[in-house]
């Protein structure tokens, strides 16, 4: 399994899971709220296969702030962790695209567990100064979501959009820290860009033609076993 699809699975556990707990789509939208990913970070020890069943847990953990921490843990068909995921979700007043303290019976609806399947690294992913590659990226219909902008899992996929097909055949993500700063939507010129730090780490951005960042990253790989 890819790293798109793999993001993808987890935004719909924890959509379900808000449902489950009264604070999904559906409900926020009749205050004229949506969630927003604002980080995600994944310590991938190997990738799903293909066939394979997978179990993911998902839960509230912490709320700093005007943040809403949610935690993954994927179980491969063993029973053993092969993913273990921290994210940070926002209220976004849709009207106005800002994020909003949000009503307090959001708060009184979730139990925060407090226990954490992984922490994030001590320091967010940086500013790419310069790029070493990059490649122009389209946005299509089928990337935008129910909100209106590019899904976060297919952000996460335009960071890879860089790496020549030789690399990603013969290497594994095995660490990915995503920071989402700005909404990305179809008509925007969109490019992706990349640098080597140290070994085979990598920062990265996506930028719109306006040179808005929509996406901070970094990116830890492996030599593939495949």
């Amino acid at each position: 399994m890819g790293v798109v699809a793999l993001a993808g699975y987890l935004q719909q556990a924890a959509g379900a899971h808000a449902e489950q707990l009264g604070v999904g789509a559906e409900r926020l939208a009749r205050d004229g709220m949506f969630w927003v990913l604002t980080r995600l970070f994944l310590r991938i020890e190997r990738a799903p296969r293909g066939g394979e069943a997978i179990e993911i847990d998902t839960w509230p953990s912490q709320r700093p702030r005007q943040l809403y921490m949610r935690d993954f843990l994927v179980h491969g068909e063993d029973g053993a962790t092969i993913v273990a995921g921290a994210s940070s979700w926002a209220l976004i007043d849709a009207a106005r695209r800002k994020a909003v303290k949000g009503p307090s019976w959001v708060v009184d609806q979730v139990v925060f567990d407090g226990a954490r399947a992984t922490e994030f690294p001590d320091k967010a992913p940086i500013r790419l100064e310069r790029e070493e590659r990059a490649v122009d990226v389209t946005p299509r219909w089928s990337d935008i979501d129910v909100n209106g902008h590019v899904n976060n899992a297919n952000l996460v996929g335009w960071l890879l959009e860089v790496f020549g097909s030789d690399w990603l055949a013969a290497h594994a993500l095995s660490a990915l820290d995503v920071a989402f700063r700005s909404e990305c939507r179809r008509d925007d010129a969109v490019r992706s860009s990349v640098i080597r730090t140290v070994g085979d780490n990598f920062l990265h951005a996506v930028r719109r033609g306006d040179g808005a960042e929509c996406v901070r990253a970094r990116s830890w790989w492996r030599m593939s076993n495949r």
